[in-house]
């Protein structure tokens, strides 16, 4: 109880004296020693630095400067295949190139590809980028190709 006492008198003594505050406007304690708001008699105020602006988003109907085509190797033959190709495909909607059918199944990533000659091939993909942002593509992996015409989803 004491011990108590005696701590609550010193800090009414500390108190009484004006406490940090006042230590502050006279040049002792830690922070700044003229008692912040303005800068002290005798220099310049520095400009406080500028926000950075955020970056637009790019357009969505643009393309991604690094999105490229994909090409496969399909027994030998070389198919290439456009990025508005495969967003359309994996959209849903069915592609024909140079005789090759292309469908895809965008809830596997995965690209299935049927040759002018009945053959199939499938290749997983990896995707991109995201809608939101506008930019968005896809990376095809390696063809495999498989003997049974493997289900059209």
């Amino acid at each position: 109880m004491l011990k108590t006492l005696i701590l609550f008198a010193g800090l009414l003594a500390f108190a009484g004296r004006g406490g940090p505050a006042l230590a502050n406007e006279h040049g002792g304690g830690g922070g700044e020693a003229h008692g912040g708001g303005e800068p002290p008699a005798g220099e310049a105020a520095k400009p406080k630095p500028k926000a950075k602006p955020k970056p637009k988003r790019p357009d969505k109907d643009k393309n991604c400067n690094w999105e490229r085509d994909v090409e496969m190797d399909l027994d030998g033959k070389r198919l290439k295949i456009g990025q508005a190709s495969l967003k359309n495909v994996m959209k849903g909607a069915e592609s024909e190139q140079d005789g090759y059918d292309i469908f895809a199944d965008p809830d596997r990533l995965t690209l299935k590809v049927k040759t002018p000659d009945g053959g199939w091939f499938v290749a997983n993909m990896t995707r991109l980028g995201d809608e939101n942002e506008g930019c968005v593509f896809y990376l095809v992996g390696e063809a495999k190709q498989v003997d049974v015409e493997p289900p059209l989803f």
